[in-house]
């Protein structure tokens, strides 16, 4: 009977050494349960919000996609205007150096008939208002 009980005792004594044990590792293993299950909802709830930003990735993209539509619309049109600019600069300046070259040729004309001017004016002053006067009673004058 001594030996039995002993043998009981080192049997209860394993008995609860290995209920701790198992109590720990089942402790252990519920709280890692949870932190899985915690983690599975962090990444549904990643998963979702992935999805929204995915979404306004998407409005965003097509957005700067018709933005970018629009600047190479107006880069064309300005372009074109450029293009049509340049023709009427080039135009202008073929006309200002046309009028350049005509002003020149007058303004030589102008010098060359200057004293010939001067002289007829100087001419006119010396004939008498008399003349003048009876020049101007002619219907027909003789020049």
């Amino acid at each position: 009977p001594g030996l039995f009980l002993s043998y009981l005792d080192t049997f209860k004594r394993i008995f609860r050494n290995q209920v701790q044990f198992m109590s720990k590792k089942m402790e252990r293993t519920h709280g890692t349960l949870k932190k899985l299950r915690d983690a599975g909802f962090h990444v549904a709830e990643l998963k979702s919000r992935l999805k929204d930003r995915s979404m306004e990735l998407a409005d965003a993209q097509a957005e700067s996609a018709g933005m970018l539509q629009d600047i190479s619309d107006i880069v064309k049109q300005a372009e074109r205007m450029k293009a049509t600019l340049m023709t009427a600069k080039n135009r202008l300046a073929e006309q200002s150096q046309m009028l350049q070259q005509e002003r020149e040729g007058l303004q030589k004309d102008l010098d060359y008939a200057t004293p010939f001017i001067s002289e007829a004016f100087e001419a006119a002053k010396s004939i008498p208002p008399e003349e003048v006067k009876s020049l101007a009673g002619n219907k027909n004058p003789p020049f």
